[in-house]
């Protein structure tokens, strides 16, 4: 395969790769909100005979809900970039090194802006304090 080919199938890859594993995080987004709701309608609806220990498990579960919201909206957010970069033809590239990102570590972490290498490195460095 000529090596125009193999970058139009490389990005064409990458492109059902990022849109399959962003209609993967809104299907879990709007669990995670529900899931938020669901402590909500069990406060309302059992507000009256509730004791304190009804009370904690309620307030725990509407404030895991909100918390996995939260996180999703910050993987949307790398999402959202990633996409941006894919349509400038730079996703999939290292910031650091410029070279390729592995297919592997994309579908691990399709917002990757690192190789594996660079990750790792930054990850030693990041642990020593540089």
């Amino acid at each position: 395969m000529k090596k125009k080919e193999k970058d139009l199938a490389r990005e064409l890859m990458l492109k059902r790769l990022l849109d399959d594993k962003k209609k993967e995080l809104l299907r879990r987004l709007y669990q995670d909100a529900v899931f938020e709701k669901l402590g909500r309608n069990y406060k309302t609806e059992f507000e009256r005979g509730m004791d304190t220990a009804d009370w904690s498990v309620v307030d725990g579960i509407q404030s895991l809900g909100l918390k996995l919201v939260d996180i999703r909206q910050d993987e949307l957010i790398k999402m959202n970039e990633a996409q941006r970069k894919l349509e400038e033809g730079s996703y999939g590239i290292c910031e650091e090194c410029g070279e390729e990102i592995g297919e592997q570590r994309l579908r691990a972490m399709v917002y990757a802006i690192h190789c594996l290498q660079c990750a790792t490195e930054n990850e030693q460095r990041r642990k020593q304090g540089i």
